[in-house]
């Protein structure tokens, strides 16, 4: 089932789904949740774009709290996971020389909450779920990463949901651009302020 999701174009999708017993039921909406955390775990799982599609089938509301409890759920998850085996998987992966420019990376303790905010709104989509596991490994402490998770998603997902529900009635997604372009300038003009 999520693979229709992830592979049928728009039209089928909310064709099928508004003619399926299940559509609006919790398991199907706990069945969503349970795969935005896994796309986190497992980064090359799109997850935004699960959510995404869900926008015109359970409307932008529902849509950004399977966004959100999967997305908390998820980084939890993968924060913990990377806390215990980053280093292993990043060595075994990408090799020493990587593993090396990762540790050297180090955040200041000071701003750890603005920091999270920030490397996650810069990051977008599939590198932000990547910024979880590799959070511990940069210093970013688990409840400082989790309330700049948090955060972002109140100040950054959420308007972004609400204007992707919006564009869709414009059929229009160029919405989102200004803000990757306004996050990507702030993190370079103040990357002295986050990293040492």
């Amino acid at each position: 089932m999520v693979a229709i999701f992830l592979t049928g174009p728009g039209w089928l999708i909310k064709d099928w789904y508004t003619n399926f017993q299940i559509n609006q039921s919790w398991e199907f909406i706990l069945l969503l949740i349970i795969t935005k955390a896994l796309s986190i775990v497992y980064p090359p799982l799109p997850g935004i774009i699960l959510t995404i599609a869900m926008i015109p089938i359970l409307g932008w509301y529902k849509a950004y709290l399977v966004e959100l409890l999967g997305s908390l759920l998820g980084v939890t998850a993968a924060y913990w996971l990377g806390y215990k085996y980053g280093i292993k998987i990043i060595r075994w992966i990408a090799g020493e020389k990587l593993l090396n420019k990762i540790q050297s990376i180090k955040l200041k303790p000071g701003n750890q909450i603005e920091a999270a905010f920030v490397l996650r709104t810069a990051s977008g989509g599939m590198l932000s779920d990547a910024l979880a596991w590799g959070a511990s490994l940069i210093g970013l402490h688990y409840w400082p990463y989790l309330l700049g998770h948090l955060v972002n998603h109140l100040l950054v997902t959420l308007p972004i949901f609400l204007l992707l529900g919006f564009s869709i009635k414009l059929h229009s997604w160029l919405i989102a651009v200004p803000i990757m372009v306004l996050s990507w300038f702030l993190i370079w003009k103040f990357k002295g302020r986050y990293f040492e």
